[in-house]
């Protein structure tokens, strides 16, 4: 039914690449409860790259490290030493880079949250100074919540001026809307 006319593999099947189509780049809830039978079983993710790295490099705790055997661990470890080493200016670079993106992505959302609270306390009619004080608890708890959810730790605390900054966007934002 996947491959035949209509399905949802037809034209791939055309082409020659059913198996990539049915197995790669179609969602199973897609397929057919006989097509879904036939797909072989999904592995398990495993190791260093397919748990821990799977979101992006980062550092493990302890037992993680305890549960990486062979090359993996080997892997790990010069990763860290490399990590951990001196810099060269083209490491410095990236890292800066990363940092600055990181940062900007970061207050970007910050602003966002802060800005949905202060529209939600102009709409219940509060006033200026309301809206400034939601936009501010709201700057600071999504600040709080970038650096503890950044997984590699990278991003830095946000300075209290730097919250008062985005509370202060945040509102502008929301007053300067029809």
């Amino acid at each position: 039914a996947e491959i035949g006319s209509g399905g949802v593999c037809a034209e791939s099947h055309m082409n020659g690449e059913t198996a990539a189509c049915l197995v790669q780049r179609t969602p199973e809830e897609q397929l057919s409860e006989g097509c879904r039978a036939a797909l072989p079983e999904k592995e398990e993710a495993k190791g260093l790259y397919g748990i821990y790295w799977k979101d992006g490099k980062r550092e493990l705790d302890e037992d993680e490290v305890g549960e990486l055997v062979g090359d993996e661990l080997d892997t790990y470890l010069r990763w860290i030493k490399r990590k951990k080493g001196k810099k060269t200016d083209r490491g410095k670079e990236r890292d800066y880079a990363v940092r600055t993106a990181k940062k900007a992505a970061a207050s970007k959302q910050i602003v966002a949250k802060a800005e949905e609270a202060a529209r939600a306390a102009k709409q219940a009619g509060e006033g200026a100074k309301a809206q400034q004080e939601a936009a501010m608890k709201a700057a600071e708890a999504a600040a709080a919540d970038a650096v503890a959810t950044d997984m590699t730790k990278t991003l830095k605390p946000f300075t209290r001026s730097n919250i008062k900054a985005f509370a202060a966007q945040a509102v502008k934002q929301v007053k300067d809307e029809l």
